[in-house]
């Protein structure tokens, strides 16, 4: 009776030795490894997502307290008003209000405010900014440029553009991901940086609002705009 069973027990052998060649188990299977590849994808493609979230509210507490206007009464609710605005921009328009507010070429132009203390109430402005030269302002804004495209095709497009159907779609966005990851790593290491900076400004000028000249033109109602680079 072996007779009979020894091809089928050779070709067992066989095709388990050409499962390891290809990179499966004994208890593995093709559709085993998809499922483990494509897991591993969406543990990346989670990763990247929340790091962009993260990135996105920071942002959004730079530009909102990037400066500070109105009278002295009045600036805590003109503050809540401006995180209410700023709250509800994209990531696109936050980029467009970080460059050339928070982050700027050169030095900062003056600016003109529109709207006037009521009478009898001290004003103030604070500004707050980053300068940068020409060519370093201009590699940071297409670096956030890039940053909100690949932002915008992780959240939009991904899977359209992976298949992950197949082991090698699955891989290739493994990749896709890892460099996504690092690249925005990248950028968050850079805004932390630009908002330990923006911190020290607003000791500095926190610093500045005890001094006895600002304190007596606060008394006497004359208005200020301080400007801090």
């Amino acid at each position: 009776m072996w007779i009979g069973t020894r091809p089928l027990v050779v070709l067992g052998r066989q095709f388990a030795g050409m499962k390891r060649r290809q990179g499966y188990g004994m208890t593995d299977s093709p559709d085993d490894a998809l499922l483990a590849l494509r897991q591993e994808v969406e543990r990346l493609l989670g990763d990247c997502v929340l790091r962009l979230q993260y990135y996105e509210l920071l942002m959004k507490t730079i530009v909102t307290n990037q400066q500070i206007s109105g009278s002295v009464d009045v600036v805590e609710g003109v503050q809540l008003d401006r995180t209410a605005d700023v709250n509800r921009n994209t990531v696109g328009t936050l980029v467009g209000q970080l460059l050339g507010s928070f982050l700027i070429k050169g030095e900062p132009a003056a600016t003109d405010d529109e709207t006037e203390p009521a009478a009898g109430k001290a004003k103030f402005r604070m500004r707050l900014h980053i300068g940068f030269s020409a060519a370093d302002f201009d590699r940071i804004a297409n670096g956030l440029r890039e940053l909100v495209a690949l932002r915008n095709g992780l959240v939009h497009n991904f899977i359209a553009q992976h298949d992950l159907r197949s082991l090698d779609g699955c891989r290739e966005a493994q990749a896709a991901l890892i460099a996504a990851r690092t690249r925005i790593k990248h950028h968050v290491d850079e805004l932390r940086q630009w908002w330990d900076e923006m911190m020290d400004l607003r000791q500095r000028a926190s610093e500045d609002l005890q001094r006895n000249d600002v304190r007596d033109a606060l008394a006497g109602n004359i208005a200020l705009d301080a400007t801090l680079n």
